[in-house]
């Protein structure tokens, strides 16, 4: 599996887009460029802030001046026997479909239940609901004989609008009907929703393509959802107003109702398409608009304003929906690599993640899957299928299972939002495997034991270990699954090679089912892997006020030998509000710093910023008196020097800061 070439890489988008596209893309980013520089020589600042009158050109105008460029298109649909010829299939795998219309109308997102059956969220009324009562709706989508073909089809609730999300939880689904997030279930065991909840409302609908979507459970248990630019949210719930501008993701504790904002798209995404976490509990977030794969923990301390600088980016083409490819039934060389999703170049791409310092670098491989141009009826029009990947999971047999929401038309610039062109009845669902390889056998979690449940913990399937969380998560008897998980943990084999992995399955299960477990906590702080020392320390920001002196955890983790362990303490302590966890933030400096690192400590730096400062106005020797510690700090709460304006933020090399002059 060979990486591709710069001049390969740029030679593949050239054939999947057209000239068209590449007039309004190339129009909008000299537009951004240019305008930043004038905003910049005229403010001394960078950041969106100063630029409304440039963002009204560059958002409102050119796009409205772009209407008419797109042409007219009549909208063909090809036969999927049609379309799956016309596919290119990386070497050693094949593709069949899985489901099509009319089991799906404009499919938007996809989730598998413990039993292994597909649930996909359809969004006929996209992307303008027109007058009228809106008839999305949730198919349920079932293989039972197991020969990758769905052969069952039933519709568990109707009457949505725009369901951009959907999540399992609590004997029922948690769904996106805009602008509310419902919680559906069915009571009766007829496969129909007959309980419908209003649990939240109030979320951004200005521009519903990207309104709340892409649900992800974390490993911990909390729901993750992504709203996108120009949206804005004020949500009401127990625990006070959640607001949230111009998009971000969502985290929710369904069971307590409690909604904060994880990460603020103002860090320089747009539109979050896709979340997907590693086996370590490391998140990735895909852009849909500007491209790229953001990791995601440098820009997740506490946010008290806006960041002034974008979060440093992996560079990606535009995706939609990201998947952590795991499981024996795919090739060994695959494990651990992302597979996503781009529905404008009609591609599902994979990339291989390596070590970068506290975070990391991505190479672009050779894609598994796609749909190539065929003919070019002149420069602006094109002929190939219109295959739009949207969604992307690993399924209960161990295939990849990838969503088509099948529309020529999905923008929302360039054709008028009424275009008759739109589709409103099309989908497809398409099915990736590997030659010659055994399938996993498909396993009904509802129909097992607890302790069978447990042990899929262990499994090196992702898809098993996050169904066996849920599983244990939706136990009707709550003090058992503790009492059992307790037993599991001191039963592990102490020789096992993955035995702090199986901990950490344990620690996170344990989170997800909202019990504290101090001891299994501070063992795996200290565990010799690096990620699960990571990990842990992830897990104890969540665990602040239940833990007996965080801070001196946090303090031995800020000076961890590993970087990545360093970064989840500096974004820890930002959440203890106090001057002692800044000056334990800023026993980093003395460290090789990075792209990562750095960014994370000025964020901490501006929350700690009302407990540190006041004490330096007063006289005292805040930060030990380093002068390197506090010139960091300084220039992280006010204009950068230009030490920090200097920084390279698309290189990978450390930055190195002075901590004693």
């Amino acid at each position: 599996m060979k990486a591709l070439s710069d001049e390969e890489s740029e030679k593949r988008k050239q054939a999947f887009i057209s000239e068209e596209g590449l007039l309004v893309m190339k129009l909008r980013q000299g537009l951004r460029l240019r305008g930043r520089e004038w905003l910049n020589r005229q403010s001394g600042r960078s950041g969106w802030r100063f630029a409304f009158p440039y963002s009204v050109l560059c958002f409102v105008a050119l796009p409205l001046m772009l209407v008419g460029c797109g042409r007219e298109t009549a909208q063909t649909f090809d036969h999927p026997d049609e379309q799956l010829e016309a596919f290119e299939v990386a070497d050693g795998f094949e593709v069949n479909l899985f489901a099509a219309e009319p089991m799906l109308a404009n499919p938007i997102q996809m989730t598998f239940d413990p039993d292994g059956r597909l649930w996909v969220t359809n969004a006929p009324s996209f992307i303008h609901v027109e007058p009228g009562v809106p008839n999305d709706f949730i198919s349920v989508l079932e293989d039972s004989d197991g020969d990758g073909v769905a052969d069952r089809h039933t519709v568990f609730a109707d009457g949505l609008t725009m369901p951009t999300g959907i999540a399992f939880g609590d004997g029922g689904v948690y769904v996106v009907s805009q602008p509310h997030l419902l919680f559906l279930k069915d009571t009766d065991g007829d496969g129909r929703a007959d309980y419908r909840r209003v649990l939240l409302s109030g979320f951004g609908i200005e521009d519903n393509h990207h309104a709340i979507s892409t649900f992800r459970w974390g490993p911990g248990g909390h729901l993750y959802f992504q709203s996108g630019i120009f949206l804005h949210s004020q949500v009401e719930t127990p625990h006070g107003v959640v607001r949230l501008d111009n998009g971000g993701i969502f985290e929710l504790v369904p069971r307590k109702l409690k909604l904060n904002v994880f990460f603020t798209a103002e860090s320089g995404l747009s539109n979050p398409w896709g979340h997907s976490f590693d086996r370590w509990g490391q998140n990735f977030l895909n852009g849909a608009a500007g491209g790229g794969i953001f990791y995601l923990t440098p820009g997740t301390p506490r946010l008290v304003r806006p960041p002034r600088d974008p979060l440093p980016r992996l560079m990606a083409p535009l995706t939609c929906g990201s998947e952590f490819i795991s499981g024996s039934h795919m090739p060994e060389e695959l494990h651990g690599l992302m597979a996503l999703n781009d529905p404008k170049m009609k591609v599902v791409h994979r990339y291989r993640f390596s070590d970068d310092g506290s975070g990391y670098a991505a190479e672009e491989l050779e894609p598994l899957l796609a749909s190539p141009e065929t003919e070019r009826r002149d420069h602006l029009q094109i002929t190939s299928p219109p295959f739009r990947p949207v969604d992307i999971k690993m399924g209960p047999d161990g295939a990849l299972y990838v969503l088509d929401f099948y529309s020529l038309i999905i923008g929302h610039m360039t054709y008028n939002f009424r275009d008759p062109n739109r589709d409103k009845a099309h989908g497809r669902v398409w099915r990736i495997t590997a030659k010659e390889r055994p399938l996993m056998e498909r396993v009904r979690f509802s129909e097992l034991s607890r302790g069978e449940v447990l042990d899929y913990l262990k499994s090196p399937f992702g898809y098993h270990r996050d169904q066996a969380r849920r599983v244990l998560y939706d136990d009707p008897d709550p003090e058992a699954t503790v009492e059992a998980l307790r037993r599991w943990v001191q039963e592990l084999d102490s020789t096992d090679p993955e035995l702090e992995h199986h901990l950490l399955e344990a620690l996170w299960t344990f989170q997800t089912i909202d019990v504290v477990e101090p001891d299994l906590l501070r063992r795996l702080l200290r565990a010799d892997d690096p990620r699960v020392r990571a990990a842990a320390t992830r897990v104890l920001r969540y665990w602040l006020d239940d833990i007996e002196d965080p801070l001196s955890l946090l303090k031995i983790q800020v000076t961890d030998d590993h970087p990545r362990v360093r970064l989840e303490a500096v974004a820890a302590l930002s959440y203890i509000p106090s001057l002692e966890a800044a000056e334990a933030a800023v026993q980093v400096l003395d460290f090789p710093m990075d792209r990562f690192l750095t960014y994370a400590l000025r964020l901490t730096m501006v929350a700690l910023e009302e407990h540190w400062h006041p004490a330096l106005e007063a006289g005292r020797a805040v930060f030990g008196g380093k002068k390197g510690h506090l010139d960091f700090a300084l220039k992280a709460i006010g204009p950068y020097g230009d030490e920090l304006q200097s920084v390279d933020w698309s290189s990978s090399s450390p930055l190195s800061v002075s901590t004693q002059r």
